[in-house]
């Protein structure tokens, strides 16, 4: 983001690629995940396939080729998690500027 003293509308916090510089009706730029939000979205990207891998291991029992199964399952599982949440923030971004 540029600075607000760098932007082509009054009140506009800054410029974004989304918004020509000068045309007057351009929406107001928008910062994207910030705070607690952007939090949240990390450790749903990060920990949480993290997490469900260590707990597939853990539900796979003693034997070494069912454990990593259980890994590989939850590992799949947490990722699928991630990136359908990932896209379901972006649709609630999009619609709501």
């Amino acid at each position: 983001m540029s600075r607000p003293e760098e932007s082509s509308k009054p009140g506009c916090p800054g410029s974004c690629p989304a918004c020509p510089a000068g045309k007057e009706d351009a929406p107001p730029c928008r910062e994207g995940l910030t705070g607690w939000r952007l939090a949240a979205m990390a450790g749903l990207a990060f920990l949480l396939p993290l997490a469900l891998a260590g707990i597939g291991a853990v539900l796979g029992g003693s034997d070494e080729i069912r454990q990593l199964a259980g890994a590989a399952i939850g590992l799949a599982a947490g990722v699928a998690i991630a990136v359908i949440g990932a896209r379901w923030v972006r649709r609630a971004a999009k619609e709501n500027p």
